[in-house]
């Protein structure tokens, strides 16, 4: 889906993606606890579009949990 060149183990999703989008909509994720439904394009000129959407769980101290990101490729 991504066509990752190197191993994305111990690195982060944006050093992965490389999509500053994506680091605006995680922000929104991290304020307001989902996103619905963000479409992103793929900066390597293959016209490849994904629609995201996100929701963050938290633990009772108010840090995150865990984030779940679902990418549909269109």
């Amino acid at each position: 889906m991504f066509a990752l060149q190197d191993d994305p183990r111990g690195r982060t999703m944006i050093e992965i993606l490389r999509l500053p989008e994506l680091m605006r909509h995680l922000a929104q994720l991290n304020a307001t606890g989902r996103i619905d439904d963000v479409e992103l394009s793929m900066p390597d000129g293959a016209e490849r579009h994904f629609i995201v959407n996100g929701v963050r769980w938290l633990r009772d101290s108010m840090r995150p949990d865990m984030t779940l990101l679902v990418f549909h490729d269109v």
